[in-house]
């Protein structure tokens, strides 16, 4: 009797070994993240960005390098302090993008939402302190205009046509401290 029970149990071990579809999956969470994405022009090309020869000016700086190059989207209208929006959790940015290039295509995801960023702009370090930054371009309803456009992202939502006109001799109006 013990020899049939333990056939038994075999068979059934068996049975519900063969009747699986595969291997059990780790658990992937699904990506809730939005994203958006555009391109990134530089009127003049390469040859106006700015130089030991070639300096530019924004407000009293006077701008001879570049350090980093990034895409910075805020939830708040009209972001003043670049650390405290951080802090806040109010400043989603992209990784650093190439320096020098006349045109960049660029993708970044922003890990809250639903939200609404309210001010989207190609911001440049131009120190090696990071928070050195001026804007280069915002994001209007025509690239190179200086009215911010909203856009509000759903959850797992891709934006494109994000772009920017970046024009080193007319800066938007700096609003970074």
């Amino acid at each position: 009797m013990k020899i049939i029970f333990e056939i038994f149990i075999i068979i059934i071990i068996i049975a519900i070994i063969s009747s699986c579809e595969g291997s059990l999956e780790p658990y992937q969470e699904i990506d809730k993240r939005a994203y958006i994405m555009g391109t990134i022009s530089f009127k003049g090309g390469v040859d106006s960005w700015p130089t030991k020869s070639n300096t530019f000016s924004s407000g009293t700086m006077t701008i001879d390098s570049a350090y980093v190059l990034t895409v910075a989207a805020f939830t708040s209208e009209r972001p003043e302090n670049i650390f405290i929006e951080y802090l806040n959790g109010n400043l989603f940015f992209s990784d650093s993008l190439p320096l020098y290039s006349e045109k960049i295509e660029y993708t970044f995801p922003i890990p809250k939402t639903p939200t609404e960023l309210k001010f989207i702009a190609v911001a440049m370090q131009t120190s090696n302190n990071p928070l050195d930054q001026i804007a280069l371009s915002i994001y209007s309803e025509n690239p190179g205009d200086t009215i911010p456009k909203f856009i509000y992202l759903e959850e797992s939502a891709t934006v494109s046509g994000v772009d920017f006109l970046v024009d080193f001799d007319k800066l938007p109006t700096q609003t970074f401290k």
